[in-house]
């Protein structure tokens, strides 16, 4: 399970999207305490 699939499924974030697929464009970017990971 990816974190997408929390955010949509478990905790019904439905505006998260899933992008290019590959982590290249950056959509997929997760900010944690102020910084991306």
């Amino acid at each position: 399970m990816t974190l997408l699939d929390v955010l949509r499924n478990n905790l019904d974030l439905t505006a998260a999207k899933r992008v290019c697929d590959r982590g290249t464009c950056g959509a997929c970017t997760v900010t944690v305490n102020g910084k991306a990971v």
